[in-house]
Protein backbone atom coordinates (compact mmCIF):
# COMPACT_ATOMS: atom_id res chain seq x y z
CA UNK A 1 0.00 0.00 0.00
CA UNK A 2 1.38 3.49 -0.99
CA UNK A 3 1.88 6.12 1.66
CA UNK A 4 -0.47 9.10 1.20
CA UNK A 5 1.59 12.56 1.79
CA UNK A 6 -1.29 15.30 1.31
CA UNK A 7 -4.79 16.14 0.50
CA UNK A 8 -4.26 16.21 -2.65
CA UNK A 9 -3.27 12.46 -3.05
CA UNK A 10 -6.12 11.49 -0.85
CA UNK A 11 -8.90 12.92 -2.97
CA UNK A 12 -7.30 11.34 -6.15
CA UNK A 13 -7.10 8.01 -4.53
CA UNK A 14 -10.54 8.71 -3.20
CA UNK A 15 -11.43 9.77 -7.21
CA UNK A 16 -9.57 6.69 -8.42
CA UNK A 17 -11.74 4.01 -5.60
CA UNK A 18 -14.66 5.94 -6.47
CA UNK A 19 -14.30 5.15 -10.46
CA UNK A 20 -13.35 1.42 -9.99
CA UNK A 21 -16.07 0.75 -7.76
CA UNK A 22 -18.67 2.15 -10.35
CA UNK A 23 -16.80 0.10 -13.08
CA UNK A 24 -17.50 -3.00 -10.86
CA UNK A 25 -20.82 -2.26 -10.41
CA UNK A 26 -21.34 -2.47 -13.91
CA UNK A 27 -19.44 -5.35 -14.46
CA UNK A 28 -21.76 -7.33 -12.09
CA UNK A 29 -25.03 -5.39 -13.43
CA UNK A 30 -23.87 -6.97 -16.91
CA UNK A 31 -22.76 -10.66 -15.61
CA UNK A 32 -26.26 -10.72 -13.70
CA UNK A 33 -28.42 -9.73 -16.60
CA UNK A 34 -26.67 -12.40 -18.30
CA UNK A 35 -27.02 -15.21 -15.82
CA UNK A 36 -30.41 -14.41 -15.54
CA UNK A 37 -30.79 -14.83 -19.60
CA UNK A 38 -29.16 -17.99 -18.90
CA UNK A 39 -31.08 -19.25 -16.27
CA UNK A 40 -34.73 -18.57 -18.18
CA UNK A 41 -36.18 -22.29 -18.56
CA UNK A 42 -36.12 -22.25 -22.60
CA UNK A 43 -32.89 -21.20 -22.87
CA UNK A 44 -31.57 -24.05 -20.72
CA UNK A 45 -34.02 -26.61 -22.39
CA UNK A 46 -31.78 -25.02 -25.40
CA UNK A 47 -29.17 -24.96 -24.39
CA UNK A 48 -29.52 -28.92 -22.74
CA UNK A 49 -30.79 -30.10 -26.34
CA UNK A 50 -27.62 -28.04 -28.39
CA UNK A 51 -25.86 -30.16 -26.42
CA UNK A 52 -27.48 -33.51 -26.32
CA UNK A 53 -28.01 -33.04 -30.60
CA UNK A 54 -24.08 -32.40 -30.97
CA UNK A 55 -22.98 -29.99 -33.70
CA UNK A 56 -23.97 -32.23 -36.43
CA UNK A 57 -27.80 -30.60 -35.46
CA UNK A 58 -26.32 -27.23 -35.48
CA UNK A 59 -28.67 -25.34 -38.67
CA UNK A 60 -26.94 -25.29 -41.88
CA UNK A 61 -25.81 -21.83 -43.68
CA UNK A 62 -28.87 -22.83 -46.37
CA UNK A 63 -31.84 -24.64 -44.91
CA UNK A 64 -32.10 -22.98 -41.22
CA UNK A 65 -32.22 -25.09 -38.48
CA UNK A 66 -35.98 -26.26 -38.71
CA UNK A 67 -35.56 -29.83 -36.29
CA UNK A 68 -34.13 -27.28 -33.47
CA UNK A 69 -36.85 -24.61 -34.11
CA UNK A 70 -39.48 -27.10 -33.88
CA UNK A 71 -37.51 -28.82 -30.64
CA UNK A 72 -37.88 -25.06 -29.00
CA UNK A 73 -40.86 -24.07 -29.55
CA UNK A 74 -42.02 -27.60 -28.03
CA UNK A 75 -40.27 -27.32 -25.11
CA UNK A 76 -41.33 -23.65 -24.74
CA UNK A 77 -44.46 -24.85 -24.86
CA UNK A 78 -44.24 -27.64 -22.33
CA UNK A 79 -42.06 -25.50 -20.07
CA UNK A 80 -45.39 -22.56 -20.10
CA UNK A 81 -47.70 -25.56 -19.50
CA UNK A 82 -46.38 -26.48 -16.41
CA UNK A 83 -45.71 -23.00 -15.40
CA UNK A 84 -49.76 -22.45 -15.44
CA UNK A 85 -50.41 -25.98 -14.32
CA UNK A 86 -47.98 -24.88 -11.21
CA UNK A 87 -49.72 -21.38 -10.68
CA UNK A 88 -53.11 -22.65 -11.02
CA UNK A 89 -52.30 -25.40 -8.49
CA UNK A 90 -50.41 -23.14 -6.04
CA UNK A 91 -53.66 -20.27 -6.05
CA UNK A 92 -55.71 -23.25 -5.00
CA UNK A 93 -54.08 -24.24 -1.68
CA UNK A 94 -53.72 -20.39 -1.13
CA UNK A 95 -57.54 -19.83 -1.59
CA UNK A 96 -58.01 -23.10 0.49
CA UNK A 97 -55.66 -21.98 3.06
CA UNK A 98 -58.09 -18.99 3.86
Amino acid sequence: MKTIKNIRQIKDEKRRLQQRREDLERSIRGHWQELKWELKPANIAGNALGSLAGPSAAPSQEGGGLLRETLHYGLSLLARKLVEKTGDRLGGLLKKRK
